[in-house]
């Protein structure tokens, strides 16, 4: 048997499988869908801080910490889709994604004795989980099942970047509408965000798994 007849035998009945979207057109369209729902929801809900504008044009600081963070979303954004689709680079962005996370977090920790911001009473911790909690599971669930109809190799590294890039959407909103406190930062804004990124991350795992068995099964 010739290698032609080899590919031809062991081709035949095969189904063919359908193109994807580019992964970064995938990215695209949820991460803005994303931060047009928030915007829309959160405006009525939870409105950014009366000071927001001035703090923007006179905090060098403040502003360096939100340009970091959203940097940081659209990074592991490109992250999760690419990593969705075998051949396309998610490396790169996952390692910017990671570095400017980092980065932003290291921006926290600075604050605690050189506070970027003036310190205020901040609102309710349980009121923050809550906000951020459902925020990022209403974004991160469309990203788990789009990703899941792709073809994730490594699907704990996907469910990773999903589900961080979920929840640093809400987390970095809270940056300019909650109180600037460091210590209710650290505790009701990346606290919860931790949590979520750990176990939405187990949770793709899981499904994936699921899914994999059926199609053993079949």
């Amino acid at each position: 048997m010739n290698n032609q007849t080899l590919i031809q035998s062991l081709s035949n009945n095969l189904q063919p499988v359908k193109p994807t979207l580019s992964p970064n057109l995938i990215a695209l369209i949820w991460l803005s869908a994303a931060v047009a729902a928030l915007a829309i929801a959160a405006n009525f809900l939870w409105p950014v801080r009366g000071d927001l504008w001035q703090l923007i044009t006179h905090n060098v600081r403040f502003t360096i910490e939100l340009i970091n963070v959203v940097a940081a979303i659209v990074m592991l954004t490109l992250a999760a889709f690419r990593s969705a689709v075998p051949g396309e680079n998610s490396a790169t962005p996952a390692r910017w994604g990671g570095l400017l996370t980092l980065t932003w977090l290291a921006q926290y920790a600075v604050g605690i004795w050189l506070p970027t911001a003036e310190d205020r009473t901040p609102p309710s911790e349980f009121m923050c989980w809550v906000f951020i909690i459902s925020y990022a599971l209403l974004f991160f669930i469309p990203a788990m099942i789009t990703c899941l109809r792709l073809y994730p190799l490594a699907p704990k590294r996907t469910g990773f970047y999903c589900s961080l890039a979920a929840g640093l959407i809400p987390t970095a909103y809270m940056h300019i509408a909650c109180a600037y406190s460091i210590s209710h930062i650290f505790s009701a804004h990346i606290l919860p965000l931790a949590v979520l990124a750990l176990a939405a991350t187990a949770v793709f795992a899981v499904l994936y798994r699921r899914k994999q068995r059926k199609k053993i099964d079949r």
